[in-house]
């Protein structure tokens, strides 16, 4: 029998929020320093890290479906993990608009 991973929701909500923060440090970065020529790479590092948050949401929501008894309501879990998931997109897009309209 396995042993139950305890605090497992905790951890995932405290990864995805360490991974909004690095997006934000980022476009902060971007922004602070501007250079139209490195839009793209940046745009790059942000949607790994997007990517990696998006990861760990459908990690948590697949523990979700599984778990008999979740440590708080399903429905809080769900809210929260949107939230934080709507945050990363949300970051992402501020970058990617910038250099879908080719922002100098």
């Amino acid at each position: 029998m396995r042993k139950k991973e305890k605090n497992f929701y905790f951890a995932k909500f405290e990864e995805v929020a360490s991974l909004c923060y690095e997006e934000a440090v980022l476009l902060q970065q971007c922004l602070s320093d501007y250079d139209h020529d490195k839009l793209a790479e940046h745009a790059t590092a942000m949607h790994k890290l997007e990517n990696a948050a998006d990861t760990n949401k459908h990690e948590l929501m697949k523990k979700l479906a599984h778990e008999f008894i979740p440590p708080i309501e399903r429905e809080d879990i769900v809210t929260l993990a949107q939230y934080i998931d709507e945050i990363a997109d949300s970051i992402e897009d501020v970058l990617l608009r910038m250099y879908m309209f080719d922002i100098k």
